[in-house]
């Protein structure tokens, strides 16, 4: 229902899938589940792939920021570490 949510194509949609999950039995059962669902919908224009619908993204939904801090945590914090398997650490066999 969450993906659902996300991926709407329009407001409308969006408000009806919501209100749809609201009312489900499943979710009723669940109170976590519902309060999680109701703090994310009112966050909605944050997320809502429908409410950047004119934003020239082209198809791409990050920036150059998310991409750059990956890069930076890759070559910072995880120091460059590389996985090697037992033939690549053993000396070579003449």
């Amino acid at each position: 229902m969450l993906k659902a949510m996300v991926y709407a194509s329009s407001e409308e949609q969006l408000h009806s899938v919501f209100q749809a999950a609201v009312t489900d039995v499943t979710v009723q059962q669940h109170s976590k589940v519902l309060k999680h669902l109701q703090s994310l919908y009112e966050r909605w224009p944050e997320w809502a792939l429908c409410w950047r619908a004119d934003l020239p993204v082209r198809g791409n939904q990050t920036n150059n920021y998310c991409e750059s801090v990956m890069r930076v945590m890759k070559d910072q914090v995880l120091q460059r570490t590389k996985a090697f398997n037992v033939l690549q650490l053993s000396p070579s066999i003449p």
